[in-house]
């Protein structure tokens, strides 16, 4: 589940203490703050009504996601829900993939959770050296593509027909 099926699926609801956050759907604010009052109501809703509350935190490898309950560790913000979880394994952590992003997954393993591709780029050569220019990298089909978890290689194309085969 991704973070747009996450929301469809809960429906947070918006922050009614401050509604000036980043985090917002349908232009209205549902992040509730780390501390003070937004954090004194999240605590209250954990407690009164358990499964309406979620963290949005970044995971082990600096990836946002959205778990169940409060948690304190690389949280950026809470969100309280309409509808309550369930408890399932799919609440553990939501966030998008790159199977949801670029419609890739490993041929080999199934993961979609990073993946390399080769990339072509441009850089300027310097009598002091060289300078990346920092413009768009370049990739297409037939690039190479690598899973960063099994270590299987072979091209963007490849990667795409995983995807599509596994849906």
């Amino acid at each position: 589940m991704n973070e747009d099926q996450w929301a469809e699926t809960y429906k947070p609801v918006p922050n009614h203490i401050n509604n000036t956050h980043g985090y917002s759907i349908d232009g209205c604010c549902v992040l509730f703050e780390t501390y003070g009052p937004e954090f004194d109501y999240v605590r209250e809703m954990a407690i009164t009504q358990p499964g309406h509350v979620w963290t949005y935190m970044d995971d082990d490898n600096g990836n946002p996601c959205i778990g169940l309950g409060i948690h304190y560790v690389n949280r950026i913000g809470y969100f309280i829900t309409k509808i309550p979880a369930n408890g399932g394994p799919e609440e553990d952590c939501i966030q998008d993939s790159v199977r949801d992003e670029w419609s890739m997954v490993c041929p080999h393993c199934g993961s979609d959770a990073h993946i390399l591709i080769q990339v072509t780029s441009w850089a300027e050569l310097s009598i002091g050296g060289t300078d990346d220019l920092e413009e768009d990298n370049e990739w297409d089909d037939a690039s190479l593509c690598m899973c960063s978890g099994c270590q299987h290689s072979s091209t963007v194309r490849t990667f795409r027909l995983a995807a599509e085969r596994s849906q």
